[in-house]
């Protein structure tokens, strides 16, 4: 979901090629051949992502330490920090209604993180990435009625959701290189004043892209030194 930097495509076709910040998980020894037996892939990412987005969120919200010393599991408010207020902040958001629809479902849950983001499991590392370029992510906040900083309480709780799972042994950013049309959709296939479509870049360091640095990249930054 975060873009760090972007530039015009080097053929000239008018497509965008931008680098991307996504979250890469490191599986715990075991997960994948837990009892000598191995593991479906699809097993582990579903269990992750139900981890993360299901039950209402409480999965995360039971599993933090952050919110239970922040909001009191016995109803008082303990001595907390800035940095757990910051977390428990984020989750209570997402589990204490703000994001809630008439229907039951939960706009960062269900409309955010369980629609728009992929897990993908290469080797021994979860991969999490926005499956919608930057601005489309924009349009969808706007659609579900959700404000930036909403949006970004979302990402935090997603975050939190990854670090405290227990398949989960550690986290850290991880970066792809992205195509995009003209207008910055992500789907290539409706292109329009777009030449042949490119071929996938390979996966690049942000200092070969010309710089154009957006707001998000507190999503992945700041996560990996308030996570601890």
């Amino acid at each position: 979901v975060v873009s760090i930097s972007e530039e015009e495509s080097p053929n000239g076709n008018g497509y965008i090629t931008r680098n991307i910040l996504g979250v890469q998980n490191i599986l715990c020894p075991g997960v994948q051949d837990f009892e000598v037996e191995d593991v479906p892939d699809e097993d582990i990412l579903n269990a992750v992502k139900t981890f993360v987005i299901g039950n209402e969120g409480n999965y995360v919200k039971d599993s933090s330490f952050y919110h239970y010393r922040v909001y009191g599991g016995d109803g008082e408010v303990e001595v907390h920090t800035t940095r757990m207020s910051f977390w428990a902040d984020s989750i209570q958001a997402v589990v204490g209604g703000d994001f809630g629809n008439e229907d039951g479902s939960n706009k960062c849950l269900d409309g955010i993180i369980g629609d728009k983001f992929e897990f993908d499991l290469e080797g021994d590392n979860l991969n999490v990435f926005s499956k919608i370029s930057y601005e489309e992510m924009e349009t969808l906040g706007g659609e579900l009625g959700v404000m930036d900083a909403e949006l970004e309480q979302c990402l935090w709780f997603m975050v939190m959701g990854l670090a405290t799972n227990p398949l989960i042994c550690s986290l850290e950013q991880q970066h792809r290189v992205q195509t995009l049309c003209p207008d910055g959709s992500s789907d290539l296939s409706t292109c329009e004043g777009a030449g042949a479509t490119p071929e996938e870049p390979e996966s690049s360091g942000v200092s070969l892209l010309s710089s154009r640095v957006f707001s998000l990249t507190r999503f992945i930054f700041p996560a990996l030194y308030w996570i601890i």
